[in-house]
């Protein structure tokens, strides 16, 4: 579903009750909360690292950073470790001590846990990252919240949480799978 699908279903349950602004609001802010909780979508990015050069951009919220690499090193976040390399954040930089002393290509990954685009008016045609097998969670999530009629509020709550334990379910890592054995 497009974004603009997505409102279209919350404007219908809600007999258009809430403005389109105020729907993408919500939306975006229901997935960005589904990501924080529930996805454990990595990616990384790999930066060349520039010799006398200890700052560089940052690629997500520096909650989201699982570890950063130098030159093929782990390093911590934490200053007071005994090798004496680590990485501390300044706004949105990444900042490296000791400070780089060689152009290395590619020197610097940084994996992370990705952030959702940010859903906007401007953005009605395009797919919300969130898996499109879980879009109308968007939908229930949203109209949960804001329909009036208390019978269709539990409903959408009860749908809503349907679909969260499914996705929950479908989005643990293959290592969290549990195994039954009968």
């Amino acid at each position: 579903m497009k974004l603009q699908d997505i409102v279209e279903e919350i404007i219908e349950r809600t007999s258009g009750a809430i403005h389109m602004p105020s729907i993408i609001r919500k939306v975006d802010t229901l997935q960005r909360e589904i990501y924080r909780r529930y996805c454990r979508d990595w990616t990384w990015i790999m930066l060349d690292l520039e010799a006398e050069q200890p700052v560089y951009p940052l690629p997500c919220p520096p909650g989201n950073i699982r570890s950063v690499v130098v030159n093929g090193r782990e390093y911590d976040n934490d200053p007071n470790q005994r090798c004496g390399e680590f990485y501390y954040i300044v706004e949105r930089t990444i900042n490296l001590h000791p400070t780089p002393d060689e152009n290395v290509v590619e020197g610097l990954k940084i994996i992370y846990k990705r952030t959702p685009t940010e859903l906007q008016i401007s953005l009605l045609d395009t797919v919300p990252d969130l898996d499109e097998d879980y879009h109308m969670l968007l939908v229930h999530g949203v109209c949960k919240d804001v329909v009036k009629d208390p019978t269709e509020r539990s409903w959408n709550q009860s749908e809503y949480d349907r679909l969260l334990r499914e996705f929950i379910v479908a989005s643990r890592e293959p290592g969290e799978l549990i195994m039954r054995v009968e």
